[in-house]
Parts: structure tokens; sequence; C-alpha cells
């Protein structure tokens, strides 16, 4: 296949084109780790001559090195891409532990984020209005793919209060100026929220619960908003067991 061919200029826009991803509900993977953690196969599979296919179901097709190094945008690919069905998202229903992501453009932080969250048992993530796609390829990577195995919702400020207020929700959220996480009451059900660290929580937001922080050294003026979700993530689920 030459580099102008119809099939690879799709997946090079379905790669790019947040979109037009959600138009085709398609997603191009292009890590070897990734594909092979799906939980379900692939529509198709692009592979080199080196690389064996991954999946006996998909539609398997051999590609040149030159070929993927244009599908993957990598100049040394893992010599396998493949192009999977979105997952859909989930209603926040059936959730007792939400993470809701305001504002959050750093496609490195919100992947970590969502890597973490699925790796601490939280029930689910939401994505607020601002937010990054969480499909970009950047975060697919920086989250091993875990929005595959994670339930999650691209929602508005207004369906996240009102699953709040029918939860009965705790909600905290993350602000260098809220009450130390030692001090956290154990709460039944819970929400966090998570903001852009350089502009802080949205109003929406900061109208929703309590202010948490991590007591830090002085030396030190911030955490990045991944490391202080992550640490958040681990210590509020561990003490609402």
């Amino acid at each position: 296949r030459s580099l102008q061919n119809s099939l690879v200029k799709r997946l090079v826009k379905l790669r790019e084109d947040p979109h037009f991803r959600r138009e085709e509900k398609k997603i191009l993977v292009t890590s070897k780790k990734i594909i092979s953690e799906i939980p379900y196969p692939p529509d198709r599979v692009f592979f080199t001559d080196e690389n064996p296919s991954f999946s006996s179901e998909a539609e398997n097709i051999l590609v040149s090195d030159k070929v993927l190094q244009k599908i993957t945008g990598l100049p040394s690919p893992d010599g396998v891409a493949a192009e999977f069905s979105l997952p859909p998202p989930t209603s926040m229903e059936g959730n007792s532990y939400l993470l809701a992501c305001d504002r959050i453009t750093d496609p490195g932080n919100l992947g970590t984020l969502i890597r973490t969250a699925l790796a601490l048992f939280w029930d689910g993530i939401v994505f607020l209005p601002g937010c990054v796609d969480p499909f970009h390829e950047k975060v697919l990577r920086a989250s091993r793919g875990a929005l595959f195995r994670l339930p999650y919702h691209v929602g508005t400020w207004e369906e996240l209060t009102n699953w709040q207020k029918k939860k009965k929700a705790t909600c905290y959220v993350a602000d260098m100026e809220g009450i130390p996480l030692h001090k956290a009451p154990r709460p039944e059900n819970l929400l966090l929220i998570l903001s852009h660290e350089g502009e802080g929580v949205s109003p929406q937001g900061a109208a929703m619960g309590e202010k948490i922080s991590i007591p830090i050294s002085h030396k030190m003026e911030s955490l990045n908003v991944s490391i202080a979700g992550s640490i958040l993530l681990y210590e509020l689920r561990r003490i609402a067991q």
C-alpha cells in the first residue's frame, strides 16, 4: 500500500482528528502492549512482515515499514497497529467512587489519572468540558489503554451535580487551600474533582464540595495534577473502605 492510499489517509485522520474518531466510533491503537490488553478484538490489524498478526478474528493487512510509520506517526513503531471500535461511554448511575476531570488539558496528566483510577479500584471517570480528548494518542499511551476497561462518561456539570445529589456523595475538590488530606472524614459515596493545575477548579466544581489539599514541604510550591491526583485517589479510596 502506498503512503497516499485512501485507507492510509483514513487511519492517519483517525489518529489525529478527535471529531473523526467520534463520527466513526473507531480508534487507531499504535502500541503492541496496549493492543494485546484490550478486552475485545480489533477490526483490522496492520503489521510488517517481521511481525505476526495479533488476532485471527480481525482483517489482517500486511504493510511496509514506511506505511506503518505513516499510520502510527512514530519513527520506530512496534511493528503493529490496530483499528478498534471505541468503547462506548456509560451511565454514572451505578458508580459509588467517581473521579471527575475538570479542564485537564495535558494528555500525559490525563492518561496517568485514568490509569491510576483503574488501578486503585475507582468505579468510573467523568470528563467535563475543557478536557483534552480522552482518546488522544498521547492519553492512550500514558493510560496504557485503561479507558478500554474503566467505565467513563463525557458529561456536564449539571449531570455531575444530579449524580452527587442522588447518591448523597461526599465531594472533595483538590485545592491547595483545602483542608489537609489526613483530616478528611470517611465518605460513603465519593466524588473527587481534579482540575487544571494553573487555573484551578471551575466555579461549578468549587460550589459542589469540600476543598482538600496534600500538605507538602515549603521548599516546593505545588505538585503536578497527576501526582497530586494519584495520592488523593489512593488515600480517599483507602479511607472509604
